[in-house]
């Protein structure tokens, strides 16, 4: 995968260029990138969404207390509370009968 270079372009620059060029097919756009050449601008990043996708990645490290949990792990801690619940219904009905 080749190297991302530096960002060229503030957030919602390209979008703005794009918008003023109006739909372009594949055709046409293949054409434009050989007439005006086929260099690749990088936009930068919005800054609140940089720090979404920071705080997003330091959250689904391994051992992060808000780490998502898997379907396997909220079946097996739902069995674990339907058992806990009917062990205490259990020991009701035992308490209630002595």
């Amino acid at each position: 995968m080749a190297k991302r270079s530096d960002p060229h372009y503030q957030p919602g620059e390209l979008d703005q260029v794009r918008n003023k060029l109006g739909p372009l097919g594949d055709e046409e756009a293949k054409k434009m990138a050989d007439l005006f050449g086929g260099e690749m601008g990088n936009e930068a990043a919005d800054a609140a969404i940089e720090e979404s996708y920071q705080q997003l990645r330091r959250r689904s490290q391994p051992g992060h207390a808000s780490a998502l949990r898997r379907p396997a792990q909220e079946r097996r801690i739902r069995a674990r509370q339907r058992l806990h619940r009917s062990q205490a219904q259990l020991w009701l009905a035992a308490s209630a009968a002595a």
